[in-house]
């Protein structure tokens, strides 16, 4: 809030020094003014920033039951080398979610499965779409148990996680997208299993 107020021009502190060099508290009118409106100007911006995307408020399953071990940020990349040619860090779109307790990846919600596929990157994944806005993926699978067209409800076992693709360890790779676009998942996922902090 203080950088809202002095992009503003008004100080945060409230402290003004009038002409005899001694500080004052008062405000003038004018002052008041501007800092009511930088204020309204930053419950609009919080308010604005902090809404889901999300096209309905409910949440959905949690895809499994372990612990997150790396989150929807920019990251150091775990397979770079110097001179390897790749980037020492690197954009990732979702969240990992470790093996280690169970393999058993499950549906976020009911949907059809609109893809199953390979690729160096992601290794075995599939795409669930769940309706004109939301999609999700899950990625480096050991094993894929469903196929492109099927309809699936929420919390159905769909895949084993595995280490497939471009990946260090058993994990699942859990995306959400919204209208085509990755968010961060956190916010629309129910409070299961541990989260690293």
């Amino acid at each position: 809030i203080a950088a809202f107020l002095g992009l503003s021009g008004i100080p945060a502190d409230d402290k003004k020094t009038d002409p005899t060099g001694k500080e004052s508290n008062e405000e003038t009118d004018s002052e008041k003014v501007r800092r009511d409106a930088v204020a309204v100007a930053v419950q609009k911006y919080i308010e604005t920033h902090n809404q889901r995307e999300m096209p309905s408020d409910r949440l959905g399953t949690f895809p499994l039951n372990g612990m997150i071990t790396s989150y929807f940020s920019t990251r150091q990349n775990p397979f770079y080398q110097v001179g390897a040619g790749e980037d020492a860090f690197e954009f990732h779109s979702g969240i990992d979610i470790s093996a280690a307790i169970s393999t058993d990846i499950l549906s976020y919600r009911d949907g059809i499965v609109s893809r199953v596929t390979y690729s160096k990157s992601y290794g075995n994944y599939l795409i669930i779409t769940h309706n004109d806005e939301l999609e999700t993926l899950y990625a480096h699978c050991d094993n894929i148990l469903v196929k492109e067209g099927d309809t699936v409800k929420e919390g159905q076992h769909i895949a084993v996680a595995g280490s497939t693709g471009r990946s260090t360890a058993r994990h699942l790779h859990f995306e959400i997208r919204i209208r085509g676009k990755a968010v961060d998942p956190l916010p629309y996922l129910p409070g299961k299993g541990a989260v690293l902090g």
